[in-house]
């Protein structure tokens, strides 16, 4: 069920007017304005903690990252109950909300301080509340700085130090001394443990604050120009007290939600505990399953630079976190502050180890052709550049942001159910005067996945920019957002095949790719050249191995080996020096990437890997790093399994470095493999026609003619060829715009393709755009060429432009052709008709 809202919606503000031009941003403005409205029903309490602040179990903790359990009822109260998921559950308020609803409910949260609120909460479910209330009274009396032992202090860190005044961090030590010590049952001391918890920022001398922690001017901290005095700061013994009897008035009061009962009488149902995945979401979601959830309701955290490892260190340290723990906690956060580094790299190795490298690819490409975000963040560096921002690590952190939360709006749409929503509370936010309309730069994103805007609600008052905003650039509101997204069933069925067919021709394309590029290394010929020079290995001497980065145990044990002799394992710079070629061979066997190498000691080895007949030498400085690295290495390997290193193992590495290899080439050669698979294609029908005379090399003017010994070598280096000539005097021409040329008897061109193998969704308007654009130049001079699409993962909006589009004479579907007998046929039938083989009456 969509959600409808029952409240009148009433136009939205004007659209973005900021100092710099902003066409993208006001072109997406233009696209959602109808969707914008105000929804006079949501105010600042219900998206916020503010509204938990007297219910009771939510205030026992102040989380003020969350919003209300008032929201979760106006939101779901639209819904059948179903399964709902909080990505960044935080302390777990729609979880409990929507589980007293009836529903079931999944969290997942990466901060320890979440998940600890959300378990103690699930505990307090099981608690004996008489006992809970004998033992509370009896912990009352005591004199809790009498049971202090350090070894339950605090490890403080440079931002907590001298956070509570020395008497009152005395007594709450003593007060969780007494608790481990002297309580047994596991829950009652659970929730007393919860009760101190919650109390820390009120009897510390700091605030939360948003990017940091606001320190009291008593604690002796240096202050800013005007002194922070947070009021009076309870002691330890009225905090733990007041919130004590809090929990025993809560759990005494029986609170239920009132839909939890058919009627007054009724039994009350059983809830299902929430179930809580810890870690960031962008490693959890993508193991969530397909089409698995009704709701999403959830706040991500916004792009302002809140660092909630800073605000939440006095909570993080009393869960035992040490200084390190919290800096790992900060990078692995969805990235909101200028600290946060770039998790491209680890993302798309994620993605890879799940064997998901197309859908990386779809929402890689799907950030970087966000134009809004690219507008954002060309002014952002500019001003960077200019030193215009108050922080340099503004910009990228706006870019990190919005390129983990495509990661975030892509999984949420595929485990989404077709008919499901995303309900998503998030603000704009502005730098350096720049608006950054973060809910219509997810929407698009959303949107660019499957799903459907179907509202942006906006409250009635929006937020403010700073005072220090206000004062370079006027006042301004920014808009306070809840979006929704629907997952329309039959995008869903589209969205899904389109990803079966992104899978289907990638795995195809990249299969010929590695098994090309095997034979284009000529890697399994390494070990002939290698045993061809062994009869010579007496003409090496290893006097200066040391030198050459080789251990001397590894030394050793090749050469008493039976099957190894030391230059085939050692790399030795006489050698490399007469034998470049051989320098792939030593790089894979140490186990490094080109990339690696150039990392480690600035040698670019890819140009004389390249070089086939040993053309290009390498000087004296680049072999003396080389043969020490590939040394180092594989003394190291050696080290580590002497005794029981074997020959097929070195070819083991052998081929396992040269497989990374080629799948780290493979992410930028997609679309060149879908050209050459078609030509091959086209090869082998002209064969099968009789028809094939020569082959037409790239670089001369000669040709080779065309013999069945050597067929199977040129279709392995179909690059290398202009193209292929028949011996009906037409031929067919590899290039670029057009992709593949059919060239008549009288030199006209008669066809042409274009091979757009790209296997995002993502970009396929962009690829139509590329071919139609190559169709036009084609039809300018030859009005009478026939234009072929070959394409793969079309959506249907890039097809009924392809439908109606002019230009384009037939379209075919790549992978169609990859796996389908007839849609293959049509189209060589399609190709060698315009070349005058085939009778236009028979086609």
């Amino acid at each position: 069920m969509s959600i409808e809202p029952i409240v009148e919606l009433t136009a939205a503000s004007t659209p973005l007017s900021p100092a710099n031009p902003s066409v993208e941003r006001d072109a997406l403005y233009e696209r959602f304005r109808e969707k914008i409205c105000v929804n006079t029903a949501l105010d600042r309490t219900l998206v916020s903690y503010q509204g938990n602040k007297n219910i009771p179990f939510y205030s026992w903790f102040k989380y003020k990252e969350g919003f209300s359990e008032g929201l979760v009822h106006y939101i779901l109260k639209q819904f059948e109950p179903g399964t709902l998921l909080d990505p960044f559950s935080g302390a777990g308020a729609a979880l409990f909300a929507a589980r007293g609803l009836g529903w079931n409910t999944k969290g997942i949260e990466l901060l320890p301080v979440g998940i600890y609120a959300t378990r103690v909460r699930l505990a307090a479910d099981r608690i004996n509340t008489q006992i809970f209330k004998q033992t509370v009274a009896s912990l009352l009396q005591l004199n809790f700085a009498e049971y202090y032992d350090q070894s339950y202090s605090f490890r403080h860190i440079a931002i907590t130090r001298g956070a509570f005044p020395e008497q009152e961090e005395y007594q709450l030590i003593g007060y969780i001394t007494y608790c481990n010590q002297r309580v047994s049952d596991t829950e009652i001391r659970s929730l007393l443990l919860f009760a101190a918890f919650c109390i820390l920022e009120e009897i510390s001398y700091t605030r939360k604050d948003g990017q940091y922690l606001r320190w009291d001017a008593r604690s002796g901290r240096s202050q800013g120009e005007v002194p922070f005095n947070k009021g009076r700061i309870s002691t330890f013994r009225e905090a733990i007290t007041k919130k004590l009897e809090q929990i025993i008035s809560d759990l005494e009061g029986n609170y239920v939600q009132e839909s939890l009962f058919a009627d007054a009488d009724a039994s009350p149902t059983v809830l299902a505990d929430p179930e809580l995945l810890q870690g960031s979401c962008l490693e959890v979601l993508p193991h969530i399953e397909q089409n698995s959830i009704d709701v999403v309701l959830t706040s991500p955290p916004y792009a302002n630079r809140y660092d909630y490892t800073r605000t939440y260190a006095l909570e993080l340290l009393y869960l035992g976190c040490s200084d390190e723990q919290i800096k790992h906690l900060r990078q692995e956060m969805l990235s909101c502050t200028v600290e946060n580094k770039d998790k491209k790299d680890r993302l798309e190795s994620y993605y890879k180890s799940l064997g998901r490298e197309v859908e990386f690819d779809t929402i890689n490409t799907a950030f970087q052709e966000q134009r809004a975000v690219q507008e954002v963040l060309s002014i952002l560096d500019k001003y960077q550049a200019e030193k215009k921002l108050n922080n340099p690590g503004i910009a990228s952190l706006v870019r990190h942001y919005f390129y983990e939360m495509c990661f975030v709006v892509y999984e949420l749409a595929r485990i989404l159910k077709p008919g499901g929503t995303v309900i998503m509370v998030n603000d704009n936010v502005r730098y350096a005067g720049e608006e950054v309309p973060v809910d219509l730069i997810l929407s698009d994103i959303a949107e660019s996945f499957g799903l459907t805007t179907k509202h942006i609600w906006t409250l009635n008052r929006g937020k403010g920019n700073s005072s220090q905003q206000m004062g370079n650039h006027g006042r301004s509101e920014l808009r306070k957002c809840i979006y929704v997204w629907g997952k329309e069933s039959h995008m869903a069925v589209t969205r899904d095949q389109l990803l079966i067919e992104a899978h289907q021709i990638n795995y195809r394309l990249r299969s010929t790719f590695f098994y090309r590029k095997l034979k284009e290394y000529n890697v399994l010929a390494f070990p002939s050249i290698v045993a061809s020079i062994t009869p010579l290995a007496e003409l090496y001497n290893w006097d200066q191995r040391a030198n050459w980065g080789i251990g001397e145990d590894a030394f050793t044990y090749i050469s008493s080996h039976e099957d190894l002799k030391p230059i085939q394992v050692f790399c030795h710079p006489k050698l490399l020096r007469e034998y470049p070629v051989l320098l792939s061979y030593y790089r894979n066997i140490a186990a490094l990437s080109q990339k690696s190498v150039s990392y480690l000691i600035g040698v670019n080895v890819a140009k004389y890997e390249a070089d086939q007949d040993n053309k290009t030498s390498l000087n004296d400085k680049q072999i003396s790093l080389l043969v020490r690295l590939f040394n180092e290495h594989m003394s190291l390997i050696l080290d580590s399994s002497l005794q029981s290193f074997t020959e097929q193992e070195l070819q083991g590495l052998l081929l396992t470095s040269t497989g990374a290899q080629i799948d780290g080439a493979w992410r930028n050669a997609i679309g060149e493999e879908a050209e050459k698979v078609v030509q091959r294609l086209l090869v082998k029908e002209a064969v099968k026609l009789g028809l094939l005379s020569a082959f037409i090399p790239r670089n001369s003017t000669g040709m080779e003619p065309f013999t069945a010994e050597q067929l199977e070598t040129q279709l392995g280096s179909i690059g290398s060829y202009r193209g292929i000539m028949l011996n009906n005097q037409t031929s067919i021409l590899f290039s670029s715009e057009p992709d593949i040329s059919l060239i008549g008897r009288n030199g006209t061109t008669v066809g042409v393709i274009e091979v757009k193998g790209g296997t995002d969704p993502a970009g396929a308007l962009e690829r139509y755009g590329a071919a139609k654009k190559s169709f036009e130049d084609t039809l300018r001079t030859a009005p009478d060429a026939k234009t072929i699409l070959v394409a793969s993962c079309i959506t249907p909006e890039a097809l009924q432009r392809i439908d109606q589009d002019k230009t384009i004479f037939k379209y075919f579907n790549l992978t169609q052709i990859v796996k389908e007998k007839q849609k293959y046929s049509e189209l060589v039938e399609i190709v060698f008709t315009l070349l005058d083989e085939i009778p236009e009456a028979e086609v």
